[in-house]
């Protein structure tokens, strides 16, 4: 992994992110994205 964001107690929280690639836009695309935001990802990617 590459980057870190280190968080205001001092830990350093690697970049984790998830990508659609080629996934059709729509529902198919919420449903998988709203369990991610909900366990804190906050890079989600699209290319």
């Amino acid at each position: 992994m590459q980057g870190t964001n280190t968080l205001i107690n001092g830990v350093k929280k690697p970049w984790v992110g998830l990508g659609v690639f080629d996934v059709e836009v729509g529902q198919v695309v919420v449903e998988a994205v709203k369990p991610v935001i909900r366990n804190g990802y906050c890079s989600i990617k699209e290319n």
